[in-house]
């Protein structure tokens, strides 16, 4: 791996420990159930190879499923709203009404430009010549995350307090790479940080292999929907700017008949494109929140409320998304367990 390679938590935590005594790791392994002794969390089942088998937990279970799928798991293990439960067809062994609530989530909405006398890097630099060049020095085309550009800004209050994050690059970065022009573009996103709207995560059925119902009610708070108009239009003003102005040519969209024009746009026009064109910037938080309110998950320890020996360690233990990208976050909350467990054990030893 080049040495300035992004390096992913699997490398930086995973493999450095897969030689270790204490740990196995099982792929191609779902998770079904929690199974519960009482109060206290005592293993958990799993499909693998069409079995169901189970592992016991001598300490204590950490459940790192992510916002969509920690919820998901409590629920089937009757961890949960009670009404919900019962029409699963799950006895419900913790009432816990906020599992599933609470989804948040970063949306970002595109404009894209023709470009002059520019280089669309997917459609242009991509090249075997390039990937070579890589892998021989770790830098060039290849090195690219596409969406090298970035701000944050306050588009609503002029306070000094983002609201607003725009991310871009020369490349189509549109509905996650489903629309690819057949030319070089130039695209920016923006992608209001603080939502809302909140949504939820529920049960499909009692079976752990039927996905989730998912309901991210995006934009139910109109908001939200503000937000992003105002920020669309900083980056309209910014795109008249040097060094932009002069590599940007014709605003682009497909389905729209014309955007020469965006500027013009009132904001019920830009709030169309808004809702045509918006996409998940992959960020859900929240649906097994921290707090001390009734729709609480778990405590300041990670701890599952109701349950002994259970602690939620992943993005979805945030009670509000935070103003930005949430993977460093999640290494924290992880690295803040890892203190925590620690810190039990040196005090049950002791």
């Amino acid at each position: 791996m080049p040495s300035r390679a992004t390096v992913v938590a699997a490398d930086a935590y995973l493999r450095p420990a897969l030689d270790r005594p204490n740990l196995t790791v099982r792929t191609g392994a779902l998770a079904t159930k929690i199974t519960l002794d009482g109060s206290r969390a005592a293993g958990v089942t799993y499909l693998r190879d069409g079995q169901e088998r189970a592992a016991h937990a001598g300490r204590e279970i950490l459940l790192c499923g992510g916002s969509i799928n920690s919820p998901q798991l409590l629920l089937l293990s009757g961890i949960g709203d009670p009404d919900e439960l019962h029409d699963a067809g799950i006895d419900v062994r913790v009432p816990l009404p906020g599992v599933g609530r609470n989804l948040q989530d970063h949306l970002m909405a595109p404009v894209v430009w023709d470009t002059r006398n520019s280089t669309d890097i997917v459609r242009d630099l991509l090249t075997p010549d390039n990937l070579e060049r890589w892998r021989a020095h770790g830098d060039g085309p290849f090195a690219s995350n596409y969406g090298e550009v970035g701000a944050f800004l306050n588009v609503t209050d002029g306070t000094s307090r983002p609201d607003v994050q725009l991310v871009g690059g020369a490349t189509a970065l549109i509905l996650s790479g489903e629309e690819v022009p057949d030319r070089p573009v130039f695209t920016m996103n923006c992608c209001p940080l603080n939502p809302r709207t909140r949504g939820t995560v529920r049960l499909a059925s009692a079976d752990p292999q039927a996905p989730p119902l998912i309901d991210p009610r995006y934009f139910d708070v109109p908001a939200d929907v503000s937000v992003m108009v105002a920020g669309l239009r900083a980056v309209m003003g910014i795109a008249h700017c040097a060094p932009f102005a002069a590599y940007l040519a014709r605003a682009y969209l497909p389905a729209s008949d014309d955007l020469d024009c965006l500027d013009g746009m009132d904001d019920a026009a830009l709030e169309e494109h808004v809702r045509r064109w918006s996409a998940t910037s992959y960020h859900p938080v929240g649906t097994c929140a921290m707090g001390t309110g009734d729709d609480s998950v778990v405590n300041a320890d990670l701890e599952v409320y109701g349950v002994e020996r259970l602690r939620v360690v992943d993005a979805s233990v945030m009670p509000t998304v935070i103003s930005g990208n949430t993977n460093a976050p999640t290494i924290m909350i992880a690295e803040r367990a890892a203190e925590l467990i620690g810190e039990r054990r040196r005090r049950q030893s002791g």
